[in-house]
């Protein structure tokens, strides 16, 4: 009786915890609000960069590795211009006088992304990177779509059920105890309701009631929607390659239609645009670069993947996830982008140079903003003119020389490479492929912000179980769709905007340097002398770095951030204890405006409410005032909130000297934000007051006005008994 032979077993690869390290950390961006890149609530990754980037230095040392120090190429030297435009931009910011803190920030974020960049020079070329990359990008599709679904059909109808239910329990009289409670549970879950006005929770009630985007773990649908226009070429490309092995067919078509749900969800519709010219530029590419025996065979594949969109699209409309207001608002979204693009150009055309710098395109683009124009935006919503804005002339030159790389690229090679064997992975090394962006956020969050999204949890295990399933089966994703992604990514960024944004902009890099991979050089094995100090000095180099960031701006950002949070829980009900935790706040953070505007805000309210008007209370509210002007001097609504604080205390001393400084402090506001209504309408008030000439400040005020009006921009009307104090200051002067 013979034995039964057990099968072989295929030596699994070693695992690459280099790559794996660069690629999570990469990653985990995917998993943070990359908007909060302003407030420096993402710093702590641009520290894990530096250390990373000191451990590169540090294994090269070791191994005795040359010093990769040669001429740059031509996309490389886009890289430099593109991270050191946006350096030097906002080290012009700071000395023309912006808001430090911000920029800061900013430099923190551009100069971690410089070393990423750095990091994946050397490992770009990696047969073990590339085919890491694949999966655990479709592995955080499947994760953020699953996120969105669930945010689409659950998230978004609870949160319109509270506040339906607060809105009620605001306006019924004789709470019982249990009510009472519940309208206090159900403020703590909805923050911002107690500290709006009653026009603010209206608008906040009809957000949360209509709101039905998925915006995974961003801020932004538009952001969200970035990412999976990358995420869905990637799918269809290992769809296409994968084609004829039974087993994955079908999960990665299920991954194809979770993501195309989610696009269709996010109802943006430069997405759209830039998922359509994505798969149409593969697609072309395809044709283009295979083989004449196999194109009759991709063409039958583009069709019935052309009918599948369309499909989706007519199942999407008729169920009503699609609403029509998606295609019958698109010319109102293109006029708005307009309006942006023209006040931007016109900011441009005065500071051509460095233009207004990383985090400070808002408070410079208020001077230009037209009138009638809706949002006071943070970046144009263009590619172009973000960078241009952000970064000045040699960012926009960077990446002009990017797009001529990659456009030469095309024409480099006639066929797609062919794909490389897929070597299999320990059991361990799955597991870890698709947990550890999020393990790493949520330990991030829990060191430095002292709190955890508990959604985060449970997508751990879909992150598990995806990376289980898909590493074994995919093969590294071809050129054509890196350089159909990227291309599709620049369109979608050219309506959309957020290239400023840490996750945005790594990705970005990341598809292009992926699509441009053949034309970096390998550097040359012969060992240098010199390169052990070099080696060395880098790596004193990227901790210094580290420790500065960790310094200047993960230690005082977290800790104002948590002092501020605490001092408006306990501004409900003590406020000296609040006064006390704001005063604290502006000693551990310097250079933010934000404590020192929450600090004069409360001395107002003491003033206010204290029944002898106290001097002290006014003058603390005045200097704290003054103090966030100075650490955010071109922000005209904090002079606007000067100017009110001294109109209500010439309304009650009536001395014309505190009628001055409030006159001088509104039209300085008006300076710096000339087409906002309630400026001009305060500053009118006051003068009438103080018996000056005001007629031309209330018909200004009344222009503004009416033009929001005709525009529909319900959020910047002047309230009704503003607007008839004004109509009667124009009728006494005529």
């Amino acid at each position: 009786m013979t034995r039964s032979r057990k099968p072989a077993t295929v030596p699994t690869q070693p695992v690459p915890w280099w790559e794996l390290a660069v690629l999570t950390l990469l990653l985990a961006r995917f998993y943070l609000p990359t908007e909060a890149s302003d407030r420096g609530l993402t710093l702590w990754l641009a520290v894990a960069a530096f250390l990373l980037l000191a451990g590169r230095m540090w294994r090269g040392s070791r191994i005795l590795e040359p010093f990769p120090l040669r001429r740059p190429t031509l996309p490389e030297c886009g890289l430099i211009l593109l991270i050191g435009g946006h350096l030097i931009s906002a080290a012009g910011a700071i000395w023309s006088g912006a808001d430090c803190r911000a920029v800061l920030n900013h430099i923190w974020e551009w100069t971690s992304i410089g070393a990423m960049v750095l990091l994946l020079r050397d490992t770009i070329r990696s047969r073990a990177l590339l085919q890491l990359l694949t999966p655990t990008l479709l592995t955080v599709a499947v994760t953020l779509s699953c996120l969105g679904c669930w945010q689409h059909f659950v998230w978004y109808p609870a949160n319109a059920r509270m506040a339906q239910r607060l809105q009620q329990l605001e306006t019924q009289a004789n709470l019982s105890e249990a009510e009472r409670e519940e309208r206090q549970r159900l403020i703590a879950e909805i923050p911002d309701w107690e500290t709006s006005s009653e026009t603010g929770q209206k608008m906040l009630f009809a957000r949360l009631a209509e709101s039905r985007e998925p915006i995974a773990a961003f801020a932004l649908a538009n952001t969200f929607a970035g990412l999976l226009i990358v995420l869905l070429l990637v799918a269809v490309d290992q769809t296409f390659l994968q084609w004829h092995a039974n087993r994955s067919r079908w999960l990665l078509l299920t991954i194809v239609a979770l993501t195309a749900c989610n696009l269709l969800l996010t109802k943006s519709r430069t997405a759209y645009a830039g998922a359509a010219l994505g798969i149409t530029l593969w697609g072309i590419l395809q044709l283009w670069r295979s083989r004449p025996e196999r194109r009759s065979q991709l063409v039958k594949g583009l069709l019935i993947g052309s009918g599948l969109t369309g499909a989706v699209f007519v199942i999407a409309f008729l169920s009503g996830s699609l609403d029509r207001e998606v295609i019958t608002e698109a010319f109102k979204s293109f006029r708005y982008r307009i309006e942006y693009w023209t006040a931007t150009l016109q900011m441009l055309r005065d500071h051509p140079l460095l233009a207004s710098g990383p985090g400070n395109f808002r408070q410079m683009y208020l001077q230009y903003k037209l009138p009638g124009s809706s949002e006071e935006i943070l970046d144009p919503h263009n590619l172009v003119l973000e960078l241009w804005a952000s970064g000045g002339l040699l960012a926009l030159s960077g990446a002009g020389l990017m797009i001529a790389s990659l456009i030469r690229s095309m024409w480099a090679q006639r066929f797609s490479q062919s794909a490389a064997e897929v070597v299999p992975y320990s059991f361990c090394f799955r597991m870890a492929c698709g947990a550890a962006p999020v393990v790493l956020v949520l330990l991030g969050r829990g060191a430095f912000e002292g709190w955890l999204d508990p959604t985060l949890g449970w997508l751990v295990l879909v992150s598990i179980i995806s990376s289980m399933l898909l590493l074994p089966r995919c093969q590294e994703t071809q050129v054509n769709a890196w350089m159909a992604a990227w291309m599709a990514l620049s369109l979608h960024l050219c309506g959309a905007g957020g290239i400023g944004m840490p996750a945005i902009v790594q990705v970005w890099l990341l598809v292009w340097m992926v699509s441009l991979r053949e034309t970096y050089k390998t550097p040359d094995n012969a060992s240098d002398a010199s390169s052990q100090w070099m080696w060395l000095g880098g790596i004193a180099v990227s901790l210094l770095l580290a420790f500065g960031c960790l310094w200047t701006g993960v230690i005082p950002v977290i800790s104002m951030n948590h002092l501020l949070a605490q001092a408006r829980v306990a501004q409900r009900t003590d406020s000296r204890q609040a006064v006390r935790l704001m005063t604290l706040a502006t000693e551990v953070d310097s250079l933010s405006p934000d404590p020192w505007q929450d600090l004069a805000m409360a001395h107002m309210g003491h003033w206010k409410q204290s029944p002898r008007w106290n001097a002290d209370s006014f003058t603390q509210a005045i200097e704290a005032q003054q103090a966030a002007i100075k650490r955010d001097p071109r922000a005209g609504k904090r002079y606007h909130l000067l100017g009110q604080a001294w109109g209500q205390k010439f309304a009650h001393s009536h001395n014309d000297d505190e009628a001055e400084q409030g006159i001088a402090a509104y039209r300085t506001g008006i300076t710096l934000y000339p087409n906002f209504a309630p400026l001009h309408a305060d500053l009118a008030v006051l003068l009438n007051d103080a018996n000056r000439p005001a007629v031309q400040e209330a018909q200004r005020a009344i222009e503004l006005d009416d033009l929001n009006r005709t525009a529909g921009h319900t959020d910047k009307l002047l309230p009704e008994e503003q607007r008839t104090s004004l109509e009667a200051i124009v009728a006494k002067g005529l």
